[in-house]
């Protein structure tokens, strides 16, 4: 947004500064710059307000070589990775955080929901002042999303934010007491013109699989020895990606 759209949106901005008559200054910064925080520290010491998007975009994922930028939060029944740049620089700052939620009543009517302030207390952990405000902001954008689902636009690439769970099959190698059935809490088969395909809901990763595979799926109460079927090596992999239960 910033390189494709951030010059008319600062335009847009001083136009209405100049049509108001108002005297405060906007501007962007670029989160991902290494200066990042050097000039956003310059900035809250100076008098200025900082908005950030907590919540993230398509594009600030965790990547390889990021962890120290990221914590782990609850969010709903699943834990999210979030960067804690927000909670560090109030630690630092002494500021406020102060929740901004926004969303649409039915009738249309556009709301800015203004939440009590997250204050920091002044010689406290900063590691654990982070991980207590993002949990308390994430906490606050839940109740928002639960009310109003269809509105964030998060769920398009929640799944770059995800903390993977790491439960592991204990069925793998052992013998099953009762017939194998097909995992429909955690996979999905979905009909494409191309080839079928598994839909992992934990991961959001989906496989292509062959006609034989998706038919066996589907049908697999009616089959007396899946392993016999599909060979050894390829029964286990299901086991192991727990597509089998």
């Amino acid at each position: 947004m910033n390189s494709s759209q951030g010059k008319d949106l600062v335009e847009h901005t001083e136009a209405l500064r100049r049509k108001h008559g108002l005297t405060n200054t906007f501007r962007l910064v670029d989160a991902g710059s290494p200066t990042a925080g050097l000039t956003l520290l310059r900035e809250i010491k100076a008098g200025k307000s900082i908005i950030a998007y907590v919540d993230g975009s398509a594009e600030t994922g965790p990547e390889p070589g990021e962890e120290d930028k990221f914590l782990s939060v609850r969010f709903g029944n699943r834990r999210v990775l979030t960067r804690k740049g927000v909670g560090y620089l109030s630690h630092a700052t002494g500021v406020p955080i102060v929740p901004v939620a926004a969303y649409r009543k039915p009738d249309l009517t556009n709301v800015l929901h203004v939440s009590s302030p997250i204050r920091p207390i002044r010689n406290s952990d900063r590691d654990m002042y982070c991980q207590e405000a993002m949990q308390q902001l994430y906490d606050n954008l839940w109740r928002h999303v639960q009310r109003y689902p269809g509105q964030w636009e998060g769920w398009s690439y929640i799944q770059a934010f995800l903390e993977p769970e790491t439960e592991v099959s204990s069925r793998v190698g052992a013998q099953w007491e009762t017939k194998p059935t097909f995992n429909g809490n955690r996979y999905s088969i979905c009909d494409l013109e191309e080839a079928p395909i598994l839909f992992d809901r934990r991961t959001y990763q989906v496989y292509e699989i062959t006609d034989d595979l998706r038919d066996l799926l589907v049908n697999i109460d009616t089959i007396d020895s899946v392993e016999s079927l599909v060979g050894t090596e390829m029964y286990n992999e299901l086991c192991e990606m727990e597509v089998l239960r």
